[in-house]
C-alpha cells in the first residue's frame, strides 16, 4: 500500500505550480501545465504512470460556486 501525499508538504515547496508524480514522488515542476509536458519529454519521463496535479499555493483560498439548472 502506498503511503498518502503530504499536501502540506508539497504545498511548501511547489505551490502555484504543477507537479508531475510516479508513484507518490514529484519528478517534475513547471509554471504551467504545457512546460511541464515539455520537461518530461526532453527527459524522457513521459509514460502512463505519471500523475499531474496543479498545487494551490498556501495563501490563496479557492472558492467554487455549484450551481443547479
Amino acid at each position: 500500500m502506498e503511503e498518502p501525499v503530504d499536501y502540506i508538504r508539497l504545498q511548501d515547496a511547489y505551490g502555484g505550480k504543477f507537479v508531475a508524480m510516479r508513484n507518490g514522488e514529484v519528478i517534475a515542476s513547471a509554471e504551467t501545465h504545457g512546460i511541464l509536458v515539455r520537461v518530461l519529454r526532453e527527459n524522457n519521463l513521459d509514460s502512463e504512470d505519471i500523475v499531474f496535479e496543479y498545487i494551490r499555493p498556501k495563501d490563496r483560498f479557492f472558492a467554487y460556486r455549484i450551481s443547479s439548472p
